[in-house]
């Protein structure tokens, strides 16, 4: 215990800031980036072009919102790849048409993603939700 509080108080009467300093080897660089199936489900313009053209109805529990509802619950929708993007080989890219997306809530899409049935919104839901 007298080492960790000696250790300690080396540390804090340190003016230099180089207490401890870690060797390049000891070093880890962190970034946080946003994936980017991420980026494509969450895009404002075609996010938005997208569930308005299917409807503001989860493909899979059926719940649905009027006109009049999309400013408080619109963004409580979400789009589902129906085929995951992690199919994808590094580099390789695709071009997305509505018809690869399910309109799923934000309930609906966590919970596909935790079952055998992502790339299936229907079994997904008969087998959890119906």
């Amino acid at each position: 215990m007298a080492e960790i509080r000696a250790s300690l108080h080396r540390y804090m009467e340190d003016t230099t800031g180089q207490f401890g300093a870690q060797s390049p080897e000891e070093t880890v660089v962190e970034s946080r980036q946003r994936k980017l199936s991420e980026r494509l489900e969450r895009m404002g313009t075609y996010r938005k072009r997208f569930i308005e053209s299917r409807g503001y109805r989860c493909e899979a529990c059926g719940w649905t919102i009027d006109e009049n509802q999309k400013k408080v619950w619109g963004s409580s929708f979400e789009l589902h790849h129906l085929v995951p993007f992690a199919e994808l080989e590094e580099g390789e890219s695709r071009e997305v048409r509505i018809e690869d997306f399910a309109v799923l809530c934000a309930s609906c899409h966590r919970g596909i993603h935790r079952t055998e049935y992502v790339s299936d919104v229907e079994r997904f839901a008969q087998e959890y939700i119906r």
